[in-house]
């Protein structure tokens, strides 16, 4: 006897074997895939035959919006599906019958004639959908889909919120520039248009554009090495690039300036492990980020402790004594700074602290 996943509840499943989820897990899946069809062919009959007039709808879309409680994009989605599997023979009878993932399925429509569509659905059965999704990325209307997908170069989404007023400028825009390419131009080619032409300084056509465009990668390559230690030159790896204008250490800095101090706070009694870096003189100074300008520093419990103020002095003493002293080191140069600059900073305090 088959089990009616629906009636079954969490702890009954939990009893099942691996086996037996998993084809309630596929059955449920083209359940999925049946029920989102069926949908969509009463979703496109309402709207050809104007049934929603009688809701007080203005579209197949408003009323399922409004009745359904779907949203706008997934009844837009279910409408086109069913819109495109009427000339779709073989694929609406996979889904009619559960045999296809939805994922998989909303994809290929875009893409597939009743040629190809059964090559199409041979590909859904073997590949993931991310893969499917590449494919039909790469394919137009009709095409046979490709053997493998070509790796391409990982895009980004630029989104924007505007004001009605703002908005109607840039549409607008979008008109002009437009007119004066002298054909239909997305909103993303119209602002790297306008991009490209501001950084050039005058009007661009294919070819000067392709090269604004190799220019700005260049300038990415370079963008790219700001927090790192040492890289090597685009065009040219014999020419090794050090950056020590960034006001953060790298990794491999941190590393290295932590293991040559003993991983401690370099002002002399505190006993702060795994400080922050400090800058030693500060950045404002003009100071680098080189690892002989930069050394662990602690404002902490721990540190403020081991050098007391004066009117706590007997409280800490006891604390401080308490706790093994430091290792003795010698200092370098950046240490003898920090430590007559954290000096100075205690005596001001505790004279504050007298006259208050």
């Amino acid at each position: 006897m088959e089990l009616d996943p629906a009636s079954l509840t969490l702890e009954e499943m939990m009893q099942l074997d691996s086996l037996a989820l998993h084809q309630m897990a596929k059955k449920s899946t083209g359940s999925l895939t049946r029920y989102r069809a069926l949908l969509g062919r009463l979703l496109l009959a309402i709207h050809r035959t104007d049934a929603y007039l009688e809701h007080g709808c203005s579209s197949g879309v408003h009323y399922a919006i409004l009745q359904l409680g779907l949203s706008r994009k997934e009844a837009r989605l279910l409408i086109l599906v069913a819109r495109d599997l009427e000339s779709l023979p073989h694929l609406r009878y996979l889904a009619n019958n559960g045999n296809i993932e939805w994922s998989k399925l909303r994809e290929i429509v875009r893409v597939a004639t009743p040629e190809t569509e059964q090559q199409w659905a041979e590909l859904c059965s073997n590949h993931t959908y991310a893969q499917i999704e590449a494919r039909v990325a790469q394919s137009q209307r009709g095409e046979i889909p490709p053997e493998r997908a070509t790796s391409s170069a990982p895009r980004s989404e630029f989104r924007c919120q505007f004001e009605p007023d703002q908005m109607a400028v840039m549409e607008r825009g979008l008109q002009v520039v437009c007119q004066l390419a002298g054909r239909a131009l997305s909103m993303a080619e119209a602002i790297e248009l306008l991009f490209a032409e501001k950084l050039a300084e005058h009007d661009l056509d294919e070819e000067n554009l392709e090269n604004v465009r190799q220019e700005s990668l260049k300038d990415l390559q370079w963008t790219d090495l700001i927090q790192a230690e040492t890289e090597d030159c685009p065009g040219n790896p014999e020419i090794t690039i050090i950056n020590p204008k960034s006001r953060v250490p790298t990794k491999a800095q941190r590393r290295k300036i932590l293991r040559r101090d003993g991983y401690r706070c370099c002002v002399p009694g505190c006993l702060e492990v795994s400080a922050p870096l400090e800058h030693t003189p500060p950045t404002a100074s003009g100071s680098t980020s080189t690892t002989s300008s930069t050394t662990p520093s602690a404002a902490s419990p721990s540190a403020k402790t081991s050098q007391p103020s004066v009117p706590n002095a007997t409280k800490t003493s006891t604390t401080a004594t308490s706790k093994s002293p430091a290792p003795p080191r010698t200092e370098n140069l950046s240490q003898q700074i920090l430590r007559e600059s954290y000096q100075r900073r205690r005596m001001a305090r505790a004279a504050g602290q007298r006259t208050g």
